[in-house]
């Protein structure tokens, strides 16, 4: 599918990965129409019509995919491994334990997975999506630019896995978010992968790159070696940097990975409130100006003109897509380094996410349905760098370098889209102390805010509800968020060329941390060292 992939045009990859939504959930209703990537046809995307697609509940009653999704949800719904089992084959579903073989796909199931954890929620919020209009910054970008709509997560399963894949054509064996034995094993070097990941491959070939964070504790820093990046290199750089930098003509990584503020410390209980990842319990709209930010920083940088965009989703965090994901992906092929995770042979595709490729180079109102995975993207980075590649699984990933060559004449002048001036986000407050939001806000329609937009729930009852979960234990979906805070308080201490025996007292501390208080109380005292030592360098 490569085409022309020799031309040095692009010089520059950006790309945003959100948290935890479908793409039904987002762009299903959206109605959008456009261009076939492949045929040059007119075409809409593979989308949603009312009425037609739905599941059923414990009782048979028949719950229809629909509009009215809230722009934040009071609960979380299912998405490790056995949940997404069960919403994509049915209740009682399960993958076969000697062969890891997966049984069939129907996507029928994800209202029976949320009732059973939230039996009392009417209506089921996995089954509504957002309406054409309410998500104007993500639309708008669609219709400029490509949106991709069989894109899909790596695995059917949660965030950890999934974010892996866009690093490293793999997860090593991961198929769910880390447990103990993840935090107390080799982990503490940090997470590797037999073949390394995209960050080796640009380091080998002397191209620069760099992770812009939105808060304290970025998922790729549990990547072993990034304590180092940090520290000697200062790869890892704060947000807050990111439209500054990228105004110099001399900024230099041709790599850029952002990641978003994922919320309120991402300490239990877990909320994720008042950050920018689009998490469902966190404000979509934060997300929505993220992405606003991101792309016109870019778009009014001397870097336009040789750059691309993507934008996408880790995984779809249990919101329905009636399209049933496909079967026969590559498996990677390399060594697995985890235990005690549940047998799976990699060959099941996850749920649709979002993804959408913008740069001058590509055509106004693209609608590529060509089969794609986060190992797309790797692929697509490796030929246009001139990069090996890692796993199988990339090797025989679709790039979509065609995108970038959908146009005579690159796309350099010209205003950016615009979004009309009453819609977007009206008096939505900063993400917090790891704030990325900056720059002034752009407004939305003052129903939307009063009916659909909660107020921030931020301190209202944050003291009670640590207090109450102060002695529960630790939760799986914490063990990475604590594994990443102590990798930097590893790096810190290293640098302050702590003793030895100074470093195997904090791996004994972390190590006997059971509590969600404890949790909380060490990674605060992390954040505000990894504070300190941004602004002491900086970073």
């Amino acid at each position: 599918m490569s085409q022309n992939i020799n031309t040095p045009v692009v010089k520059k990859v950006f790309v945003l990965m959100l948290e935890n939504r479908s793409f039904d959930h987002m762009l299903g209703f959206s109605g959008l129409d456009g261009t076939d990537a492949i045929t040059g046809k007119p075409r809409s995307i593979n989308g949603l019509q009312p009425g037609k697609y739905f599941n059923r509940d414990s009782s048979g009653n028949l719950l229809y995919a629909s509009t009215g999704a809230a722009y934040d949800l009071k609960e979380d719904p299912g998405h490790e491994f056995n949940d997404v089992v069960e919403q994509l084959c049915g209740a009682g579903a399960a993958v076969d334990p000697l062969t890891g073989r997966y049984p069939r796909v129907t996507n029928s199931a994800f209202v029976l997975n949320y009732l059973r954890q939230h039996p009392s929620t009417s209506p089921v919020p996995v089954m509504q999506c957002f309406e054409a209009t309410r998500l104007p910054v993500l639309e708008s970008l669609a219709k400029e630019f490509a949106v991709c709509d069989a894109w899909y997560s790596p695995v059917p399963g949660a965030t950890w896995p999934n974010r892996f894949f866009i690093h490293a054509a793999s997860s090593a064996g991961m198929v769910e978010s880390p447990d103990w034995s993840a935090l107390t094993s080799t982990f503490f070097l940090g997470y590797s992968f037999q073949h390394g990941t995209i960050f080796d491959l640009l380091d080998a070939s002397n191209i620069d790159w760099c992770v812009y964070e939105g808060d304290a504790f970025p998922q790729a820093f549990a990547i072993r070696g990034m304590t180092w990046q940090w520290i000697r290199n200062h790869r890892f750089r704060d947000f807050v940097h990111f439209e500054n930098d990228i105004k110099s003509a001399d900024f230099k990584p041709q790599y850029v990975f952002i990641e978003p503020n994922y919320g309120r410390d991402i300490l239990p209980p877990m909320d994720f409130m008042g950050g920018n990842s689009q998490h469902p319990i966190d404000n979509v709209l934060r997300g929505e100006l993220l992405i606003k930010k991101v792309y016109e920083s870019i778009r009014q940088s001397p870097h336009w003109e040789s750059s691309v965009l993507v934008i996408t989703y880790d995984e779809h965090g249990g919101f329905y897509d009636h399209v049933p994901p496909p079967t026969g992906a590559t498996p990677p092929g390399d060594a697995a380094n985890v235990s005690r995770q549940p047998e799976f042979d990699f060959k099941q595709y996850g749920v649709r996410v979002p993804t959408l490729v913008i740069s001058p180079f590509t055509a106004r109102n693209i609608i590529d349905g060509t089969l794609y995975d986060h190992a797309s993207f790797l692929r697509t980075l490796e030929l246009l760098f001139d990069l090996p590649t890692l796993t199988d699984r990339d090797r025989n990933a679709a790039d979509f370098i065609h995108l970038l060559r959908s146009v005579k004449d690159p796309r350099v002048g010209g205003p950016s889209p615009t979004v009309p001036p009453s819609h977007g986000i009206n008096q939505m407050k900063s993400p917090g102390p790891d704030a990325t939001q900056s720059g002034p806000e752009f407004r939305a329609p003052l129903n939307l805010v009063a009916k659909e937009v909660r107020p921030d729930r931020r301190g209202e009852d944050i003291h009670a509800t640590s207090e109450a979960t102060a002695n529960d234990p630790l939760k799986r979906h914490h063990y990475g968020w604590l594994h990443v805070a102590f990798l930097r308080d590893l790096a810190i201490r290293q640098h302050k060329r702590m003793s030895t025996l100074a470093l195997d007292d904090l791996r004994r501390e972390v190590a006997y941390i059971r509590t969600q208080g404890e949790a909380r109380h060490y990674m605060n005292e992390v954040r505000a060292k990894v504070a300190a030592f941004k602004s002491e360098n900086n970073l």
